[in-house]
């Protein structure tokens, strides 16, 4: 349906937030006809619930086992018929200005396939940095995802020519990626390039749908003068570190395995486990000098996930 919405919200046992969530967009409603889905991916919380007693009017979808954030999402895009989308996470929450600058900015820039807000803390301070990367490659994965990044990190030129958009609080700014908390978007665009790919089980799925958006032609923008609140990495929470490294490395690489040749998928790897030698190695030496409980564990993370890496 032309000139339309749908939210879509995909919760994982974050019935807590997501409470927010809905109450703001119900707070901040959208000026056009709008439909609010939440996906559940078989939360052992009281998510279903709380959606069944108190917000009759969310359209639920409950699902049997966990599907990830992709399929997930592509249960509701494979048959809403609006004209825009919005993909955002249960810790999401809407400001006054927030839909209304997104979609007016879409209305405007024909050539332009998704946008997201600028992201604010609970203090209503800005995420300045983590949100808008870079897209992957052998010199991020080295620079940024390795022990250089200490010392990468400090470069600026580095920084934004291979980890991340320097944000413009004051200007609309092209980016490369548009991150899979907040993403405002044409649902035809979605279309032409399937959607989200459900060979990423978790993370990494936004980055590979900005990725061939970007390869069709269509323009990926933030916009400043929309803002939500982001608490960040609920759901994640509840994980050990290691379990979070893997799932990110399982992502990265799926992505390196898609859109890379297989030299690169090979260096991407050899870079991960090398420097998890490295970690391993330093950690042990000061273990054996100091030992204490943080580096027995650091080093059983760090072993567990080269471990997964050498097996993957």
């Amino acid at each position: 349906m032309k000139n339309s919405l749908a939210i879509v919200v995909v919760n994982w046992n974050t019935g807590n937030i997501l409470t927010h969530c809905l109450n703001s967009i119900k707070k901040y409603s959208p000026s056009i006809p709008y439909e609010v889905y939440v996906v559940d991916n078989n939360s052992s919380d009281n998510t279903v619930e709380i959606i069944k007693k108190k917000f009759l009017w969310v359209k639920l979808i409950v699902n049997k086992d966990n599907l990830g954030f992709g399929k997930a999402n592509n249960q509701v895009l494979n048959k809403i018929k609006d004209e825009y989308v919005f993909i955002l996470n249960p810790d999401i929450e809407f400001t006054t200005s927030t839909v209304y600058h997104l979609l007016n900015f879409l209305k405007e820039n024909s050539d332009v396939a998704a946008c997201a807000p600028i992201m604010l803390n609970k203090d209503r301070t800005i995420q300045s940095k983590g949100y808008y990367h870079r897209f992957p490659s052998l010199a991020q994965t080295l620079l940024f995802y390795t022990d250089l990044y200490k010392v990468s990190i400090k470069n600026k030129n580095l920084v934004e020519q291979f980890w991340e958009n320097k944000i413009d609080i004051k200007n609309n700014f092209e980016v490369d990626q548009i991150p899979g908390a907040c993403i405002f978007a044409r649902v035809n665009k979605l279309r032409e390039v399937g959607f989200f790919d459900k060979r990423y089980p978790l993370l990494f799925e936004d980055v590979d749908l900005s990725y061939k958006l970007k390869q069709k032609g269509s323009k990926l923008f933030a916009v400043p003068s929309s803002k939500v609140i982001h608490l960040g990495g609920e759901s994640f929470k509840k994980l050990e570190e290691s379990d979070v490294q893997i799932i990110f490395f399982r992502g990265l690489f799926i992505f390196f395995r898609i859109h890379k040749n297989i030299l690169e998928q090979l260096l991407v790897k050899l870079i991960i486990l090398l420097n998890l030698i490295y970690l391993i190695t330093l950690v042990s030496i000061k273990r054996i000098i100091k030992p204490t409980e943080d580096k027995n564990l650091f080093i059983k993370n760090k072993w567990k996930v080269a471990k997964w890496l050498l097996v993957s």
